[in-house]
């Protein structure tokens, strides 16, 4: 799973830039979901907390929600064995004040 601010986010201050945002966003571990859904299990996530940024080599720890004011994206992500190999399969939004 993904969330995304409405910008992007300069990683190393956590200040958005004034564009928007076309990247993947802060992603949280892989999850095998279907395995939680065959005993009627749950999977919970918890932002930012189970939430991080990946580039370069390097990760950093996702924003808090206040850093970036505005429509803020959730996208649900089918990943293969290779992280380059992703599909989107839901998405969502809320609004940050």
């Amino acid at each position: 799973m993904a969330v995304k601010s409405p910008h992007d986010i300069e990683p190393g201050t956590g200040k958005p830039f004034p564009t928007d945002n076309r990247a993947v966003g802060y992603t949280s571990k892989p999850v095998d979901i279907y395995t939680h859904w065959q005993s009627g299990g749950d999977v919970e996530l918890t932002y930012p907390d189970d939430f991080s940024m990946h580039g370069g080599g390097r990760t950093w720890p996702a924003v808090p929600l206040s850093a970036d004011p505005g429509d803020w994206t959730v996208v649900f992500y089918h990943v293969e064995d290779d992280p380059a190999k992703y599909a989107s399969i839901a998405c969502s939004g809320f609004q940050v004040g």
